[in-house]
């Protein structure tokens, strides 16, 4: 959990920073699939994720291939 919220806090940061330099660029959080299995799936997570409408992909550590993006 303390993951999780040191991260989410880095993607707020960064999402109004770079909403004020340079609006073009877009925020991702790149998520471990496997992480993302154990711990994104629950309700909790799932209902943080849209109310701070964070954009994240799943990354296969292992093939280094994009497995899933949620926006």
């Amino acid at each position: 959990m303390s993951e999780f919220q040191k991260a989410l806090g880095q993607y707020r940061i960064y999402k109004q920073v770079l909403s004020q330099l340079k609006p073009e660029v877009k925020v991702f959080l790149a998520i471990a699939e496997s992480i993302y299995n154990k711990f994104f799936v629950g309700e909790g997570i799932q209902f943080i994720i849209e109310r701070e409408e964070v954009v994240f992909f799943v990354v296969n550590l292992e093939s280094e291939v994009i497995v899933k993006w949620i926006n």
